[in-house]
């Protein structure tokens, strides 16, 4: 009965529903919102926060209620961040990411201000709050679970370990505040059945931030608040559990396969620290505004190891700090940094309540502990509880230094921007669900699409796909299959200009200035895509034998494509390939000849080569 009038108090207040808190409801189930269909649900999710946000602020406005106290720094600051960030979009190299990238931005303030309004009017947010994320941890350790024992390679809710595992974290600190709080022995055995399905799903998703977290919570939540030995028997359990789980789990861990259609994997260390790498060369070539909003994932392929064609696309550089420096440069990590640092300054300062303070101090710990080894950034489902976390710190906080905004300026704007907002988040879901069928295609060398099909499929928005391969990319195979070559190439150009690192996108423009005797034009590209991955004999056969047919054999011989390559058998190639010219003195080869031999003495080609050229 009292777990019954708990869930009723989810909605009412004062015995009539609370627009505010089926708000916060709302928004709590919106990020946990399944796929529907498409191959990420991550662009559902940034809809349903768009379209609840929109309908609260709307009923914000029509009911013309109270004011935000806000200063006019804070304004400022809020307004000159936008323009940055629009600029920033617009002036990317690809806007149409730039702008995707932003309308989260937008829905992320309009959560922040919306949560911050409805948590001013509800009585004991703090212990209304954890009962929120309480009820997400039921929903989130049951699919878990469920998940585990139903699917081979599960993943949890996220459909990613990481995010699933960080999702859970960052609610569980409050979870265990609530336990401890709550007087009704029926609903105090109710959450802690909850907090052994959070903590068994930790465990079984194998993330070893998420372990590392777990247990740290549970040393700082015990540190600051008195508990019996009763309270700590399940967290000890759970600690050694934990530490066997972290200590012996490479045992069982899978092994981590990277191909152009596994986008939920676990990077390891070592592919941090390259993304680290690759994100700082971004940000040293421009660091005062970045390369642009949403650039990292297709310019930090510039810096893909040119020695293998395998596709590793870091689509996040694992380090939200790191990637906002890369795509937004010392202006964009200021701003972000002075977000964080107010929020810190009224946490630490601001905060009457000890308890409150003591549950958020933790929950920043271990959400930093995210920021820096995670992009939960760029993920509803990890960001927006520190929204609303944040949120109700300044619900919380009193600013002396504030005048009176009419929140009708405020919401009004934010309701305007939130219209483009999700018509945005529309586009990016349905493009997700047609990509699907154009990655499992492309995946099994199939054409399962119709040309009348192809037709409907909006690629301008967004142009870049779910591993950062362009969608016009893939609808130009279906085209190259029925040798309509002139709208392959069109499509191809456009993808040319959305993604110019993508691989895919090189080769088959390379196919196509093939197939329709555009030899100079596949001269270039071969070239452009030899002297990229140097050890590639396929390249290294089109290269060479076109630059022959376009009589061009003396700007080959002028490259330094023989210093690049380690690969014997691209030095071969060569080799056959100016023998049958049979224009060049055998002095002369016997230079390049020379060489060869330095990097591969043992090789019986280069060796019988230059015993005949004697």
């Amino acid at each position: 009965m009292s777990t019954r009038i708990e869930m009723v108090s989810l909605v009412y207040q004062k015995n009539k529903y609370s627009i505010d808190k089926i708000y916060l409801v709302l928004i709590s189930i919106g990020i946990l919102a399944p796929g529907m269909g498409a191959i990420d649900n991550n662009a559902i999710r940034w809809l349903f926060l768009s379209l609840i946000s929109g309908f609260y602020i709307l009923k914000l406005l029509i009911n013309n209620r109270d004011v935000i106290p806000k200063t006019k720094l804070t304004v400022l600051t809020i307004v000159g961040s936008f323009i940055f960030l629009f600029w920033s979009a617009y002036s990317a190299p690809n806007p149409t990411e730039g702008f995707i990238s932003l309308y989260k931005l937008v829905v992320i303030v309009a959560v922040f201000f919306s949560s911050l309004n409805a948590l001013k009017n509800i009585e004991n947010s703090l212990f209304y709050l954890s009962t929120i994320f309480a009820y997400s941890l039921l929903i989130e350790g049951g699919y878990t679970i469920i998940d585990y024992f139903n699917e081979e390679n599960f993943t949890g809710i996220a459909n990613n370990r990481n995010i699933s595992s960080s999702s859970i974290i960052i609610k569980l600190t409050f979870l265990i505040y609530i336990i401890s709080k709550t007087s009704k022995k029926s609903l105090k055995n109710f959450y802690r059945i909850i907090e052994l399905m959070s903590i068994i799903s930790i465990i079984i998703l194998q993330s070893r931030l998420g372990l590392v977290s777990m247990i740290l919570i549970y040393v700082m939540m015990f540190s600051y608040f008195t508990a019996s030995k009763k309270q700590l028997f399940v967290p000890a359990l759970m600690i050694l559990l934990s530490i066997s789980i972290f200590n012996y789990g490479n045992l069982n861990a899978e092994i981590k396969n990277y191909n152009i259609l596994n986008l939920t994997s676990d990077e390891s260390a070592n592919q941090r620290i390259n993304f680290y790498s690759f994100a700082l060369d971004l940000f040293l070539d421009k660091p005062i505004t970045g390369h642009g909003l949403g650039s990292w994932k297709y310019e930090s392929l510039k810096y893909k190891d040119p020695t293998t064609r395998s596709v590793l696309v870091p689509y996040y550089t694992h380090n939200d700090f790191l990637q906002i420096l890369a795509e937004l440069g010392i202006v964009g990590l200021i701003i972000y940094l002075l977000f964080i640092s107010k929020v810190l300054m009224r946490l630490m300062i601001k905060i009457p309540d000890k308890d409150a303070k003591k549950v958020l101090i933790i929950a920043m710990v271990v959400f930093a502990l995210n920021s820096l080894l995670n992009f939960p950034i760029h993920r509803s489902q990890e960001y927006i509880p520190f929204i609303i976390i944040t949120a109700f710190l300044y619900s919380l906080s009193q600013n002396e230094d504030a005048y009176e905004i009419k929140r009708t300026y405020i919401f009004s704007l934010l309701l305007i921007l939130l219209i483009p907002a999700t018509t945005l988040a529309y586009y990016e879901h349905k493009s997700l669900i047609v990509q699907d069928t154009l990655l499992a295609d492309y995946s099994s060398n199939n054409f399962s699409l119709e040309i009348n099909e192809l037709e409907k499929i909006n690629y301008q928005v967004p142009n870049i796909s779910a591993n950062v391969v362009p969608i016009s990319s893939y609808l130009s195979r279906y085209y190259i299959n029925v040798k309509n070559y002139e709208k392959a190439l069109y499509l191809l150009e456009n993808s040319y200009k959305a993604n110019k690192n993508d691989l895919m996108t090189n080769e088959l423009l390379l196919k196509v200035f093939f197939f329709t005797n555009k030899n100079y034009a596949a001269y270039k590209k071969a070239k452009e895509l030899l002297f990229t991955y140097y050890n590639n004999e396929n390249y290294a056969e089109l290269y060479f034998s076109l630059a022959i047919n376009l009589n061009l054999i003396n700007e080959v011989l002028s490259s330094d494509i023989l210093i690049k390559s380690d690969n014997v058998k691209v030095h071969r190639i060569f080799f056959q390939k100016i023998l049958n010219l049979n224009v060049l003195e055998g002095y002369v080869i016997k230079e390049y000849l020379k060489y060869s031999l330095e990097k591969f003495p043992n090789d019986e080609y280069l060796e019988s080569l230059l015993l005949t050229l004697d």
